[in-house]
């Protein structure tokens, strides 16, 4: 069954048309630096002009693998939209991807260490990442945030304090805890997802559709 339509909708900006040449211009080109540009052009493509949500991660996988979440494929894609239409049902059925959707929401979705890499590496310079995604955190202002991947939840936390947006406890709504979608917690992550995307509606932070 089809989760999308394929009719075109306002998905195709000018924004849209640029990074698709760009990414059709590099696609023989290869090399670790080269694939950084391709993840980091990509978000871009997608993110909102309000950041609402901000789902945070460890890292991205290579972009030669294709299972990055912006190339609309592999288990954290899928994953996430079942969680997201068992809050909001088929009314995603009127944009033809779900990434549109998502930047639709307000949902973003950034890496405490924004190349491919593993936690063993991460750990040794975190203190880098941490400052980096602070930066990035006070950037993006987001009302709320997302960690999945329990070993990154200190390190997160760490680079919102640093941020100064967001605090522990506070007012704002940060989700910790959640395991990322993979090794058997599939189910795990859909069902925290969702009560997190459902907090978000009761707080007014999101709304459903209409």
């Amino acid at each position: 069954m089809m989760l999308f339509n394929r009719k075109l909708d306002s998905s195709y900006s000018v924004k849209s048309i640029f990074i698709n040449l760009v990414l059709i211009l590099l696609k023989r080109i290869n090399g670790e630096a080269i694939d950084i540009f391709k993840i980091k052009i990509i978000r871009w493509k997608y993110r909102p002009k309000r950041i609402k949500i901000l789902f945070v991660g460890e890292s991205p996988p290579p972009y030669g693998r294709k299972t990055f979440f912006y190339q609309g494929r592999a288990g954290l894609f899928i994953h996430t939209i079942s969680a997201f239409k068992n809050v909001f049902g088929n009314k995603l059925n009127k944009f033809s991807n779900f990434l549109k959707y998502f930047e639709s929401k307000g949902c973003y979705l950034d890496d405490l260490c924004p190349k491919p890499s593993n936690f063993y590496e991460i750990n040794k310079k975190k203190g880098i990442y941490i400052k980096l995604l602070s930066r990035r955190i006070r950037r993006m202002k987001p009302e709320s945030i997302i960690i999945f991947g329990k070993g990154i939840n200190d390190f997160v936390y760490e680079a919102i304090a640093q941020s100064g947006i967001l605090k522990k406890n506070s007012g704002n709504l940060i989700f910790e805890n959640i395991p990322f979608a993979g090794q058997g917690h599939q189910n795990d992550y859909i069902i925290m997802v969702e009560k997190a995307l459902e907090t978000l509606v009761k707080r007014g932070i999101l709304d459903y559709d209409d």
